[in-house]
């Protein structure tokens, strides 16, 4: 029960609708996931359509969304400390799925990128793709003291000997090879588009 001060005397209760309550103790937004329905109904829709009204096609996928709003409720009630202790292991994870991938993987539509599991197959690049930002919010995080903008963007936009452009002065590549922020993007545009 939420207390509204009206006035300076009165007070009135505002009580919360049970969908409000419940929504609060899974920890979802109502607004986000009333949107996230409606389009999910319209794809599925769509997919009923186009599959020329075949059912069990919208079934499979129904089931699919299903397996995605468990993972979405579990990973709502999940604090950010326990991610930020999963980010390592799932990124690891996710590099040994890429490697047995390579050594081992399913050829689908032409490309080595599937894990036949039996009963679905796997792509690891998926699984990857929330992985790494995990990750690096994690490296980011662990090290946000010692860090600071120019060693950020050396970090991630490291130049091999010998790459740093030939045009321009000596005293522009001398502020690129210090990672001058601004040389450093101007220098990725020389490097794309020479002369």
């Amino acid at each position: 029960m939420i207390r509204e001060e009206i006035g300076e005397s009165r007070s009135a209760r505002r009580t919360l609708s049970n969908t409000a309550r419940l929504l609060a103790t899974l920890r979802l937004d109502g607004p986000l996931l009333v949107g996230l329905s409606l389009l999910l109904l319209f794809a599925l829709l769509v997919q009923y359509s186009a599959s020329g009204q075949h059912l069990p096609t919208v079934l499979r996928t129904l089931m699919r969304i299903g397996l995605g709003m468990a993972a979405m409720l579990a990973l709502a009630n999940c604090t950010p400390n326990f991610l930020r202790r999963l980010a390592p292991w799932l990124y690891v994870t996710g590099i040994v799925l890429l490697i047995v991938v390579d050594a081992i993987g399913y050829v689908g539509k032409g490309a080595q990128r599937w894990l036949d599991l039996g009963i679905v197959r796997f792509q690891p690049s998926e699984m990857m793709k929330l992985a790494l930002p995990l990750m690096l919010a994690w490296y980011f995080h662990r090290n946000e003291a010692t860090l600071r903008l120019r060693e950020l963007i050396l970090q991630t936009a490291r130049f091999p000997d010998g790459a740093l452009p030939s045009q321009g002065n000596a005293r522009r590549r001398g502020r690129l090879a210090e990672g001058d922020p601004h040389e450093v993007l101007v220098a990725g545009e020389d490097a794309c588009h020479p002369g």
